[in-house]
This record gives C-alpha cells, structure tokens and sequence, in this order.
C-alpha cells in the first residue's frame, strides 16, 4: 500500500513536473501581437494606394492598378466591339474603348493609328482629313445640319407651323427648320464622317461632281413652283435653300432686288437666271401688310426640290391689327430629270467634268447650247436609237422613242449601261431618314469608291 502510494505520488510529481515544463514553453513563446502577423504590402503601394493590414494587399487609387499600384489605368469609353450580355445590350464601358492599347506607364490610350482618336479612343477618325474638302462631324451634328426643305417640301411653311397661338401674336420660324434629330444612339457623338463641300462627294470627299440636268429627250415635264407669302410693312426676312440663306431682303425690295437675292444662292446651280419671281400686279415692293402672294420657279435646279425656308423674325406690322408674317408652300413640283450629266455622258470623278457621248455638249438646261457643263444639247445628227453596241451594251432594255433611254439591269446603271454598280450595304455616317434613324443602305456602305469598270 505504501509502494503504491508511492508510485501514486510518484506519478502525480510526474505529471506536475510536466506541467511546469509546458508552462515554461509557453512563457518563452511570445503572445501573437497584431505587428507580429503583418505582412508588407509591394513597394508600400508604391504611394499610390492603401496597404490592407495584415493580408499585405493594396487597395489602389483612382487612375492606378497592379498588385503595386504601379501601372496606370485608361481613359473608358463605350466599347467599339465587345460580347453582348443580354439581348441588344453591347458597348459597354471599357479601357480605350477597345480601340487601342493602354500605355500603363502614363495611362495614354494608344489608339489604333488612322482609325481611332480621343482619350478614349472614343471617336472615329474622318477619312483623310476629309481631303481639304469637307468638315469633319459627329453623326449628332449631321443630323443638325440637314436640309429642312427637304423634309418640309410636301408640307410647306405655314402659318399652321409658324403661329404658336391662334392669333399668331407668337410666332417660332424655328418649327420649320427643324430636322430629324440623331441623338438616342450609343454612337451619335462618337462616329464622325465628313460632311463634304458643295461639288464634292464621297466618304473622304475625293470625288468631284459633275453637273446634273435635264434629259432633253423627255416630254411633258415642268419646273419646281414654290409660293412665297408676306404680310408685313417694315422690316426684314431672309430665304434658305440648302445650306445657304440669302441676305436680310428688305420689305421695300422690289423684284429685281429679290430676284438678286435667290440668284446669289450658292446651292442654286446653273448660270443667271437661276430662278424667275412673280407677283400680284400692281405690288411696287415684295411684302405689304395685307400680304403679297410671291411665285418663285426655279430655272436651273430640276426635280422635286426642297423647301425655301422662311425667316421672318425680324418683320413687323405698323397696325396692331395686322400680324407680320412669311411662309412658303409648294405649288408644282418639278418634275424633269436631274441627271447626272444629263444622261447623256458619264462623270470624270477626278476632275468633275462630264464626258459627253459623240454630238452631245453642255447645255442651257432648256435642250439649247449653254454654259451648264452637262451634256443637255445634241450638237449634230438626232436620235433614234439608245447609245451603245448593241443597244443599252447589251444590258438593258431602250425605252424608244421619243426618250432612247436604257432601263439598265439590275447591277448596271449610266447612259448606255456600261458602268457597273457596287455592293450596298448599311452606311457608316449618312443623314437620318427619321427620329434617331439612320445607317440606311448605300453604295460600299458610304466608306469607300465604287470601281464602276469592276464593280
């Protein structure tokens, strides 16, 4: 019994020895402390982000990126191309808009070179400068400087459109130079194109015009007719045609000086003159305060035209019971051909001067010789057979007598049917055809030249 208490005890100093030893290691192990577990962060976040304690991760500032925070981040942009993610639901933010690399050193998108341009690569480059020949603008823009005639020309400018109340005592002329408007779509400020001077065309505006005219073989057609009304005793309106407005025509004018006025419109093409004006009889000056009923045919300038658009926020009426206002309304429209060249050569594209078929020359516009530069005057011999051999090139059919015009094939087009068209598909940058609607069909997409001897 003793023995084993003995053993007992024995056992139990063992034991308490034990724990004393354990307690001892413990005491020589240091208690963890919160800077005995931090991790450092790469280069201190290279002063360009927060150091997360105690995982040793940087939390990077605006602008900076990479486990360091050393690399710069991009200008976004809406990108040019990326994966939808839903059903038309594309273009979403990303570094230079997926349109070039970043240069992570100074955070500079480097875009793709010739295409592309912005901080963000955000903008299409216009082709070439658009060749000295044109402005570069937004589709937004575009839309903005559209011709409004042409989408009033059914319509008119009437006092409907002008008088804001019913007894017209305020007046908006903007209401008819509206246009349609492109602003909705994710690229209406980031696609630009070249809007190209006045006998230029083309996507980077390198092809010159040629003059359109009459096809003098062609019967029973008439001028464009438009009626031009003002009631007003003082003051001044102005007239627009195209992209081109005439200078303040005061009420006093009389119709030679407004006839002056139409005449210097750059949009108005032919020789002098342009346009013939007429009016109520007996009427000395263009505007009287109980109105005077103005005819404007256009001379030179054939097909269904545009508008006139009126300005008369300058007129003014002496008697209060009078109200100063102008409008315009279409009468006739015109119904002659505007071909190019007259149908009666092709366009030197480089020079923009027609090549007229044999014993074909410029014309008046009226079947005459003239100094128009299309091909409107048959200068020898008469015609009784369409151009080419065999007739049409063998690639349409002549319509006879008394026209001789070839209805070309599907594929070719020009006088005798020799030129071939190009592929169509959505244009790049063209004027809308409605609210935030544009990109319609066009010839190499509007962002290229047609090859007319290949197609």
């Amino acid at each position: 019994m003793v023995e084993m208490g003995v053993k007992r005890n024995g056992i139990l100093r063992s034991i308490t020895n034990a724990t004393f030893q354990l307690l001892a290691i413990i005491q020589i192990i240091p208690t963890p402390t919160s800077s005995s577990l931090y991790t450092p962060c790469p280069n201190s976040c290279s002063s360009n982000g927060i150091c997360n304690s105690p995982w040793g991760t940087c939390t990077c500032f605006a602008g900076h990126t990479g486990p360091d925070c050393s690399l710069r981040t991009c200008p976004t942009g809406p990108a040019w191309s990326d994966s939808a993610i839903s059903i038309d639901s594309a273009h979403h933010e990303a570094e230079c808009s997926n349109r070039g690399k970043c240069d992570r050193s100074t955070g500079r998108c480097i875009c793709q070179e010739g295409m592309f341009e912005g901080s963000a690569c955000e903008r299409f480059v216009c082709p070439n400068g658009c060749s000295g020949r044109g402005r570069c603008v937004s589709s937004r823009v575009l839309a903005k400087m559209a011709d409004p005639g042409a989408k009033r020309k059914d319509a008119g400018c009437t006092s409907g459109d002008i008088c804001l109340d019913g007894a017209c005592n305020t007046r908006d002329y903007g209401v008819c130079r509206e246009t349609d408007e492109y602003v909705l779509p994710w690229e209406a400020d980031r696609w630009f194109g070249c809007l190209c001077d006045e006998g230029y065309a083309g996507y980077d505006c390198s092809i010159r015009t040629c003059p359109e005219g009459d096809d003098p073989l062609t019967s029973a057609q008439v001028n464009d007719v438009q009626l031009v009304e003002c009631h007003a005793d003082f003051g001044t309106f102005t007239l627009s045609y195209g992209r081109d407005t005439t200078t303040p025509i005061p009420v006093e004018a009389t119709l030679a000086e407004l006839m002056e006025a139409l005449n210097a419109l750059p949009s108005l093409q032919g020789a002098d003159p342009k346009v013939a004006v007429s009016w109520t009889g007996g009427v000395t000056q263009v505007c009287i305060d109980t109105g005077n009923l103005i005819q404007v045919t256009f001379l030179q300038n054939f097909g269904d035209l545009p508008l006139l658009i009126p300005d008369g926020t300058h007129l003014g009426q002496t008697s209060v019971a009078n109200t100063p206002l102008v409008t315009v309304q279409k009468v006739v429209s015109g119904t002659k051909e505007s071909d190019s060249c007259s149908n009666h050569g092709t366009c030197d594209e480089k020079l923009g001067l027609c090549q007229c078929m044999d014993d074909w020359i410029t014309s008046d516009g009226y079947g005459n010789a003239g100094k128009r530069g299309d091909c409107g005057f048959r200068s020898a011999g008469t015609t009784s057979t369409c151009p080419g051999e065999p007739a049409c090139l063998g690639h349409g059919s002549c319509s006879g007598p008394p026209e001789y015009r070839c209805v070309c094939e599907e594929g070719r087009s020009g006088p005798d049917c020799s030129l071939i068209d190009c592929p169509v598909g959505n244009s790049w940058f063209s004027f809308p055809v409605g609210p935030n609607h544009a990109h319609s069909n066009a010839e190499c997409s509007d962002m290229g030249a047609c090859d007319r001897a290949t197609g």
